[in-house]
């Protein structure tokens, strides 16, 4: 008898996120956490998606504390950008404005720079990378995504209070805001179909019905949070 495989991949990987989200949306009493806690991990693959490029080199590095990148296009002069702080964020940021400025070729490096091997990315790299043109503008047609300091601040609360706590949970009691919950889900919606359908990073290769399913799952979340408005 032969054994049997199942095909994974990144896009299959994103599928099986939103099949979880609408079945825990169309469930007799939805959880707020759970859909929050699977947005979360929807967005996070459409953002690997949108910077791996044809192979992953765009979202493999073990980053530096500085995250400081020179970057040229075409003949144009070098440009630095590092990391900035976020006002009101005290874990998530964006990367500065480009500067003219070029990059320390002459310098001395301390050691051979180490091998990224399969290390992929965090979530608050990859969230600051589809917010600069170093990282998105890859081609003629790509765009940047932008996300606001509200909704930055959004996604740090979904990180670190109910990704990072419900993922590595310890034994005790947590409340999780039903509103905050569906606040952070329609915001890792709104990027995930922006990403999928503005940046111009995404192969449309075969998920064209994507677009659709991650409406219907949108709309969904907010007419759940208008019905807890309703009942409040």
């Amino acid at each position: 008898m032969l054994e049997e495989y199942q095909h994974i991949d990144n896009i299959e990987l994103i599928r099986d996120n939103l099949r979880h989200i609408n079945c825990e949306l169309i469930s007799n009493k939805p959880s707020p956490m759970r859909v929050a806690k699977e947005c979360h991990q929807l967005l996070s693959r459409m953002m690997v998606e949108a910077l791996r490029g044809t192979a992953n080199l765009g979202i493999l590095e073990r980053p530096t504390k500085i995250r400081k990148h020179w970057y040229r296009q075409d003949n144009d002069p070098w440009n630095a950008i590092q990391k900035d702080n976020i006002h009101g964020c005290s874990k998530a940021w964006r990367y500065t404005e480009p500067i003219l400025e070029e990059p320390p070729c002459c310098k001395k490096q301390s050691g051979p720079k180490s091998d990224p091997g399969n290390y992929l990315l965090g979530f608050y790299d990859l969230l600051a990378m589809i917010q600069s043109s170093c990282f998105m503008l890859r081609y003629s047609h790509s765009v940047v995504i932008s996300v606001s300091d509200h909704d930055m601040q959004l996604l740090e609360w979904l990180h670190e209070k109910i990704r990072n706590d419900f993922e590595h949970f310890i034994p005790k009691i947590l409340l999780a805001s039903f509103g905050d919950c569906l606040r952070a889900s329609t915001v890792c919606l709104r990027l995930t179909i922006e990403l999928l359908t503005k940046s111009n990073n995404v192969t449309p290769y075969g998920i064209d019905d994507l677009e659709t399913e991650l409406g219907i799952a949108l709309c969904s979340v907010k007419a759940l949070q208008a019905g807890l408005m309703d009942d409040a």
